[in-house]
């Protein structure tokens, strides 16, 4: 794939995540520290299609640009924001990469192979895990705060399951638009390998 191609699919990845993460704040939680996490279907499936540089990228671009368009920059929920976005990208990045470089084989040492929903789980429980970590060094400096920690592990598995399958169908998705679009770029390349110069 070439790089104008890659830029303008990473574009468009970055605006879709910013899309889900300004819905996802406009739109009123049963509770005020649940989300879903629609955006990070983006960054996972960004990690799957495009290696963990981009996904990275996608969870960085995403947070800024929303917060922009919401106007919370730099603000305490940016920074909250921010910092799990970030985290989680680079945790989720680590698991999938070491399990897709290794042999699922615990027994020789290896470590296993995560799919993408478990890949997405981790990244779920991390997100929360660095927001309350955050939120207790920058807002609430009590440490009675860790006692919603078991409330956010299990909201985190259940949201991880949900942007973990989701992750799952757009990278299926995704994955035959940009089959079909090279195999029709080969197709519509004129061919000069007989041209004399």
């Amino acid at each position: 794939m070439d790089e104008k191609k890659k830029i303008s699919y990473i574009s468009v990845l970055v605006a879709l995540a910013s899309v889900l993460q300004i819905t996802e704040n406009i739109f009123p939680h049963p509770l005020p520290w649940l989300r879903l996490g629609l955006a990070n279907m983006i960054s996972l499936a960004s990690l799957v299609l495009f290696g963990w540089a981009v996904a990275v990228q996608v969870a960085a671009l995403r947070t800024i640009l929303s917060s922009f368009l919401l106007g919370t920059f730099l603000t305490p929920g940016f920074l909250l924001s921010f910092s799990g976005a970030l985290v989680s990208a680079l945790v989720m990045g680590a698991v999938y990469n070491l399990g897709k470089n290794s042999k699922n084989n615990l027994t020789n040492g290896y470590l296993p192979r995560f799919s993408i929903v478990g890949v997405s789980i981790l990244g779920a429980v991390t997100h929360n895990l660095t927001q309350l970590f955050f939120a207790y060094l920058l807002l609430i400096r009590h440490r009675g705060v860790f006692w919603t920690l078991p409330f956010l592990i299990i909201a985190a598995v259940v949201t991880g399951l949900i942007t973990g399958y989701g992750a799952s169908y757009l990278v299926r998705q995704a994955s035959k638009i940009i089959v079909e679009t090279s195999i029709s770029d080969k197709k519509s390349s004129p061919d000069v390998s007989g041209q004399i110069v």
